[in-house]
């Protein structure tokens, strides 16, 4: 995958909607397989989670099989599972996930914050960053008081 692609694609991820929303029903599949009134109260989403469940299934991430329900025995349920497809696009975005996750704290890597105690003219001590300190420094530099 070329890295314009693949920037593209976290940025998709990371900002939509509806990337979030598939993600959650593959990770919610995993686990024990709901049916579907379930996994809509689990998304939180009754109108558009029918769409994007049928989407799922028409790309084989999902299937949907129709057995008795573990609640009633008498009725019929659509349970939906994860698809090995699924499984793998689950575990790729993941890595890509993680591996943005990892990108992004080496990055803002924070530096160790000096303090400094500073003493205000109602006689209290304030705790402050050393770089507000200077900058509260050059501020009084630029106005100084009459």
């Amino acid at each position: 995958m070329s890295e314009e692609l693949s920037e593209e694609l976290v940025m998709f991820l990371l900002k939509s909607e509806l990337a979030r929303k598939i993600l959650k029903i593959l990770k919610t599949l995993q686990h024990d397989p709901p049916y579907t009134r379930q996994l809509l109260r689990m998304i939180n989403d009754f109108t558009y989670g029918h769409k994007v469940i049928n989407e799922l299934e028409r790309l084989g991430l999902i299937k949907s099989l129709r057995m008795r329900c573990k609640h009633n025995q008498d009725l019929q349920c659509r349970y939906l599972v994860i698809t090995g497809l699924g499984e793998e696009v689950l575990e790729a975005t993941e890595r890509l996930l993680e591996e943005v996750r990892r990108v992004t704290v080496e990055r803002n890597a924070a530096k160790p914050v000096e303090y400094v105690e500073v003493a205000a003219e109602d006689g209290f001590k304030y705790k402050m960053r050393k770089s507000t300190e200077e900058y509260v420094q050059l501020i009084a530099k630029a106005y100084p008081s009459r």
